[in-house]
């Protein structure tokens, strides 16, 4: 019934040594245990029937063996690890279905399948609870060392595996085995017995259930459609596999409970619409935007065209690169005709991790920016707007390096001479020293958008502190000499106003923005510029003159 590792061996796993001295463990040559742990595995099948087994012995011992991956192929043949032994088991509910006797018609242990530990309290809902428990250990010493490597790589990768048991060639449900240190992290659904404890291996063997059960959704309490659509379910097989797939899209999704409540309410009518456009016309949100559907759909909630007045827009997270298109954004940011809110969907292997999943974004408040005649025309106005945009707790501004360096030169011409700027700062003829002061006491920020970070943003533009009056002049007079540079003066109005909307849309787009601000407006004049109407605006920005600005809450009563 044993298995002694041949002399001869050079396999992964039977090249392993243990350095008692250092205490580590050291895989001379091959894939590592936890390479193969991390990876999936087909689902086998029991050589022998449970129902026709006959009754033996209620001890176990044998070998345990797994599946070697070597790079990204999977082995069709199994791995010996270790020899182990079952010396602890609970009292079985169905004699039939004794571990023993399992396991002695199998000869050995074969863990083929592993699966994450999250996954599995979800599968794990759809069991009954276990009719035996058992605990497995190393059966003679030199077995330890590889049975403890296998307990701690399961244990760092969150691992538990699944032994499929049949009945006459049905799948009727699964040996769970996993580490002593996981049990915690199952919700108490195995109530492993307590005196299960040590540096063991834990089994449970879970049956399928085929009554729905009221914990069968990962919230609390799941809503249900209108009865009306019962009698169309005539199989509660197809109702099981149905409520099993809006399990599996909500987990995979992590659409919250509060947000599915809010689709759920009957007081109102709850629209949505879905934007997934990308540049590329990728479909690899396909998937995810479909389990969405499918969440929305057990709901009240009514899907709607983009033209519509949605109430709840849904952006997948690979689609920010086209968000500024959806129609009508500006006005749906202002809250005309109705307030709107916007969320996050999905993954993407271009967007960081903490940005996946259900989100909010543009919740509130905005990011303002200016051009140069706003300043020349109406420089009381920006003053005071730029006082108050400092003091709301929910807006921030800034201006642009070759903005300030415009404004500079356009402020000290004389004639078509060239302006000495910096000698007319350093002398105190400077029109617009409180800009600077405003910039230095970081009521307005001197910045860009971080949309060119490897072309040395974080070193330009990450300080400790505003830059002071005079180096804020310079950095804005040198970037307006790089930028325009042989540039005609005639041209410099048209071309800043490219730039300022060219950065303030790539702003909107910026993850640590969007998860924070709502409106993107520029500040212009009627002299310089005839603000665009928000219907027809195809970058998400407002177009608005400074002395029509509202902020659109309360926080400045009028």
């Amino acid at each position: 019934m044993f298995q002694d590792k041949p002399e001869d061996d050079t396999s992964p796993l039977s090249t392993l040594v243990v350095n008692r001295r250092e205490n580590t463990a050291t895989v001379i040559s091959g894939i590592l245990t936890k390479q193969i742990l991390s990876q999936g595995a087909l689902v086998p099948t029991l050589t022998k029937d449970i129902a026709s087994s006959n009754s033996q012995k209620c001890s176990w011992a044998g070998p345990l063996e797994m599946r070697p991956h070597t790079g990204t192929a999977q082995s069709q043949t199994m791995q010996f690890i270790c020899n182990i032994s079952l010396f602890k088991k609970t009292i079985p509910k169905f004699k039939r279905l004794e571990m023993a006797i399992i396991l002695s018609g199998l000869k050995k242990v074969q863990l083929m399948s592993f699966h994450d530990l999250e996954d599995f309290c979800i599968l794990s809902q759809s069991c009954k609870h276990p009719c035996q428990y058992g605990q497995f250990g190393p059966h003679a010493p030199r077995d330890a060392a590889l049975f403890s490597l296998v307990m701690k790589m399961m244990t760092k990768a969150r691992k538990v595996a699944l032994l499929p048991l049949t009945s006459h060639g049905r799948l009727i449900g699964h040996i769970v085995f996993l580490p002593e240190a996981l049990q915690a992290n199952t919700h108490n659904f195995l109530q492993v017995p307590s005196s299960f404890n040590g540096e063991s291996l834990t089994a449970a063997i879970m049956l399928w259930t085929l009554q729905h059960v009221p914990h069968l959704s990962p919230f609390k309490k799941l809503p249900q459609r209108p009865s009306t659509i019962t009698p169309k379910i005539k199989h509660q097989e197809y109702f099981l596999q149905a409520r099993k797939k809006l399990v599996l899209a909500i987990h995979t999704l992590g659409f919250p409970h509060k947000l599915y409540e809010f689709f759920h309410d009957t007081v109102k009518d709850k629209t949505f619409s879905i934007w997934w456009k990308t540049l590329n016309d990728s479909e690899a949100s396909a998937l995810e935007t479909s389990m969405l559907s499918d969440i929305l759909e057990t709901t009240y909630g009514r899907h709607v065209g983009y033209d519509k007045n949605a109430r709840v827009i849904f952006v997948h997270v690979s689609s920010f690169e086209t968000i500024h298109m959806i129609p009508k954004l500006v006005n749906r940011r202002q809250g005309y005709p109705r307030m709107v809110q916007f969320y996050t969907y999905g993954t993407s292997e271009v967007v960081p991790k903490v940005f996946w999943g259900i989100q909010e974004i543009y919740p509130c408040g905005g990011v303002v920016t200016f051009t140069p005649h706003a300043f020349l025309k109406s420089p009381l106005q920006v003053m005071d707007v730029l006082k108050k945009i400092h003091k709301h707790p929910l807006w921030i501004s800034y201006i642009l390096p070759q903005t300030l360096g415009m404004l500079a030169k356009l402020s000290c011409m004389n004639g078509d001479g060239d302006p000495l700027i910096l000698k007319k700062y350093d002398e105190g003829h400077f029109p617009y020293t409180w800009v600077l002061k405003a910039i230095e006491e970081g009521v307005v920020a001197l910045l860009t958008s971080p949309q060119k970070v490897k072309d040395g943003w974080i070193q330009n533009f990450f300080k400790l502190q505003s830059p002071p009056a005079r180096d804020a002049l310079e950095i804005a007079i040198g970037d307006l000499e790089e930028k325009f540079k042989n540039t005609p003066v005639f041209q410099w109005n048209g071309l800043i106003e490219k730039a300022i909307e060219s950065d303030l849309k790539e702003m909107q787009k910026e993850l640590a923005i969007m998860t924070k601000y709502r409106r993107y407006v520029i500040f212009t004049s009627d002299e310089d510029h005839k603000p665009r109407q928000p219907e027809i605006a195809l970058d998400g920005l407002e177009w608005v003159n400074v002395s029509k600005f509202n902020f659109e809450d309360d926080f400045y009563l009028k």
